[in-house]
């Protein structure tokens, strides 16, 4: 009413493609270092922390033990980035950044926010033990890299594992020949997906590679199998598997289903 500037629009509500007068905004406050450095520099620049985190869903807090859902979980470690050098990996799940306890989108600004060569102390927890680490924030890449593109195809060879609807299938030279995959692709492939299984409930696809099995890592069929039986054998209700799918690297979370006796 006083005619300042309280937010700045990022979104429309739209059924048809315009309008309606329905607008999403951020607070003025938070655009206005934004506009600073566009007024002082002719460009933004962000901090990076060199991580892929995700949301920590109620299973994904079951599976790995958690009492809550807050901090957000690495997906994937940029190698030599900031989260890397300063000891963080695969499967901790980030809680607080100077104290303040965070969810995965106030810990993507807090950490855009800060300036590169900046440091923060970051608390995290690692199998079940609470730890802290000092990083130091590096400057957010012109183009962040992409995973590689998972294929669609399947090939005979493979362990299927029919509780959970996928077969897999080892990374071998022939199967990186015929499908183009680099030589620095890890993990299994995925080449079968059962209809209505929990895999597919999950969105797996084929083509789509898994890398770890509750955070171990995954180089053959066989080695896919013994962690499932291993985690079979401890009665886990809930595992989580490392997905590289043609949208990134995710920890998804799959129903396992006890053996009969």
């Amino acid at each position: 009413m006083a005619g300042e500037v309280i937010g700045i629009n990022t979104a429309i509500f739209s059924t048809g493609g315009g309008s309606i007068g329905l607008g999403f905004a951020i607070p003025a406050n938070d655009a206005a270092p934004v506009l600073q450095q566009l007024i002082k520099d002719g460009h933004v620049t962000r901090g990076w922390l060199g991580a892929q985190l995700q949301d920590v869903t109620p299973e994904i807090a079951k599976s790995l033990n958690l009492k809550s859902q807050e901090g957000g979980l690495i997906a994937e470690i940029k190698k030599g980035g900031p989260a890397a050098k300063a000891g963080l990996k695969t499967g901790d799940v980030v809680t607080d950044i100077d104290g303040q306890t965070v969810n995965i989108g106030t810990l993507a600004r807090l950490i855009a926010a800060r300036q590169p060569g900046g440091r923060v102390k970051l608390g995290y927890k690692r199998d079940g033990q609470s730890h802290e680490a000092t990083v130091t924030i590096g400057k957010s890449p012109e183009k962040p890299d992409m995973p590689p593109a998972g294929t669609r195809a399947a090939k005979p060879k493979n362990i299927t594992m029919a509780d959970l609807g996928l077969g897999v299938v080892a990374l071998d030279e022939d199967l990186r020949k015929s499908h183009d995959i680099p030589d620095s692709q890890r993990g299994v492939m995925v080449i079968s997906v059962a209809p209505h299984s929990t895999a597919a409930k999950r969105g797996i696809m084929v083509g789509d590679f898994i890398l770890q099995v509750q955070k171990v890592e995954i180089d053959s069929p066989a080695a896919f199998a013994h962690e499932i039986d291993r985690l079979r054998d401890q009665k886990k209700n809930i595992i989580l598997i490392l997905l590289q799918s043609k949208d990134g690297i995710s920890w998804v979370p799959l129903t396992l289903h006890q053996a009969l006796p």
